[in-house]
């Protein structure tokens, strides 16, 4: 195992330098980019071109407040895996909101925070960054058992999410 942490999302350049720190220099292609060696990553279609995207779709992703670029990054900047990812996302919403609020009402801290931890790397990996910042939030009044915090934010995240 590594001695190391690499938190989710995970983002290309950081995962890069882990392995240009772990991995042997033969494992690697080389690429001259200030003296550094460099893994060659390119991603499928480029994050950053709005015409790659799905302008209906970014709009109304945007409308509730989801960044797509945000998303696309942390998918590695494949808009096909994003629209993948999305997918599983918006499936997992009725499952993963009764699943809160049953946990929730039997004051299952240790599940509820299973799921809304789960919620929370999902949401940031779409880009939600709004769902992302609560369920953090919860998640950490779950870690501490504050059940006053969580019924009190319950149901805005159940909106937002």
């Amino acid at each position: 195992g590594f001695n190391n942490y690499l938190s989710k999302p995970i983002e290309i350049e950081k995962l890069e330098k882990i392995f240009l720190d772990y991995l042997p220099k033969e494992m690697m292609s080389e690429n001259s980019r200030d003296d550094v060696v460099m893994l060659e990553f390119t991603p499928q279609n480029d994050a950053t071109d709005d015409e790659n995207v799905d302008e209906y779709l970014e709009e109304k992703l945007m409308s509730i407040g989801i960044s797509v670029a945000e998303g696309i990054k942390y998918c590695g900047g494949s808009i096909d895996f994003y629209k993948e990812i999305l997918e599983d996302y918006i499936a997992a919403i009725g499952e993963n909101t009764a699943a809160l609020s049953i946990y929730c009402n039997n004051s299952d801290w240790a599940s509820y925070r299973i799921v809304i931890h789960s919620t929370k790397s999902a949401s940031k990996s779409i880009g939600a960054l709004n769902v992302y910042e609560l369920a953090y939030e919860l998640e950490e009044a779950a870690v501490k058992g504050d059940d006053s915090f969580i019924r009190e934010h319950q149901d805005e995240f159940l909106e937002i999410y």
